[in-house]
């Protein structure tokens, strides 16, 4: 009996985006709640009457507290948001602080539009380049463009503290990786890291864009970077092992990923065990792990036609069969599956059902499956 062609068809899973579980989701802006900035400094503030006032804000101070950035430290940003709301309504001075916070509270609380208004306040008030970023970051969410690249300007121009410029090139680099800009973010998560060395998203935001234009070597690099200072993270520890699998470093995968499975399981994490595992011939465990993602995802069809692939290597054809036979199920106009299930057929002597499946995907458009049909079928 002549041998038929094993038409394996093994897509690449790709991983980000984070949410995917893989891509790195971008970081919200970090003078976000529960990290509000310092509370304004005797001075002049903006009265809305009487243009400016000099006066000593500490029994508005008194009167407004923590409660608010308590309230928001603790989750609680329905509450933050009516506490500064009540204190905004009844304090005769606009103050700045006020507004930062309330619409800090809104952004949490998906009032988008209400927190634009209230940092075009914060702004009017006293040119904030925090509020500026912070403006910039909800104007991406409702993708005003423009309008949110502007303000990543303004803020950059009005600052030149350090750390608050880290922030603001991180925060745009997050906005320009949003709309697949590569270039443009990565020179700005390498401005991050000139201004503050020690930002672990810049590093890992980096090394993903590294990893997607195939550059593993610096790609690891960013990414042992961000390990050192956040060796918990769930991001960086998947995406360390997945770049140590794509650059062929298997062993040293199956460690990284091992330990990122410690502190978040997902299917992205079994998948690249079992890949890890099965180019290394380790094809028990490599079923172990496409098994457990199928437990959560028994519709993947990739991870099905793999763990079918590895089922007939372990000299287990009925199960191969039984997995070939799912993907058709899911995928009934796609060749691939009786193409592959063919193969098995055809290996435990089943001629009559494998070339049932040859005709089957040669009707479907797997031309590769004609070649077969005539050297195996005889017609």
């Amino acid at each position: 009996m002549r041998s038929l062609k094993y038409f394996f068809i093994l897509a690449i899973l790709t991983i980000f985006v984070f949410k995917s579980q893989a891509q790195v989701q971008p970081v919200p802006p970090p003078h976000q709640p529960p990290n509000p900035p310092d509370l304004p400094q005797e001075g002049k503030f903006q009265h809305p009457r009487q243009g400016s006032a000099q006066f000593s804000p500490d029994s508005i101070m008194k009167a407004y507290g923590d409660s608010a950035r308590e309230k928001m430290a603790a989750g609680d940003y329905a509450g933050a948001y009516k506490y500064c709301d009540y204190r905004i309504k009844k304090t005769p001075f606009r103050m700045q602080f006020m507004y930062y916070d309330r619409a800090q509270a809104e952004t949490y609380l998906g009032k988008v539009d209400n927190a634009i208004k209230d940092y075009d306040t914060v702004i009017m008030l006293d040119s904030s380049s925090a509020a500026y970023m912070n403006q910039a970051y909800l104007y991406m969410q409702v993708h005003k463009t423009d309008k949110a690249m502007y303000d990543y300007g303004k803020a950059i121009k009005d600052t030149k503290d350090s750390g608050l410029l880290a922030d603001v090139y991180l925060s745009r680099g997050n906005a320009y990786l949003s709309l697949k800009q590569t270039k443009e973010a990565g020179s700005d998560f390498t401005q991050t890291l000139a201004y503050n060395p020690h930002s672990w998203q810049a590093w890992l935001q980096r090394g993903s864009i590294y990893r997607f234009s195939k550059d593993y070597s610096n790609a690891l690099r960013d990414l042992n970077e961000a390990y050192k200072l956040k060796p918990t993270d769930p991001d960086i520890l998947l995406l360390r092992g997945v770049v140590m699998y794509e650059s062929g470093m298997f062993k040293e995968s199956i460690s990284a990923l091992k330990e990122s499975a410690k502190v978040r399981k997902n299917n992205d994490t079994w998948y690249y065990l079992g890949m890890a595992e099965m180019n290394i011939r380790h094809d028990s465990l490599a079923r172990e792990y496409f098994t457990k993602l199928l437990d959560n995802d028994p519709k993947n069809v990739l991870v099905l036609n793999t763990r079918g692939k590895v089922n007939f290597d372990m000299k287990h054809p009925l199960l191969a069969i039984k997995d070939y036979t799912k993907v058709i199920e899911l995928k009934p106009n796609s060749g691939e599956g009786y193409a592959n299930r063919a193969y098995v057929y055809s290996s435990i002597g089943e001629r009559d059902k494998a070339c049932a499946d040859l005709h089957k995907a040669s009707s479907l458009g797997l031309t590769k499956a004609n070649e077969a049909i005539k050297k195996y079928c005889g017609k």
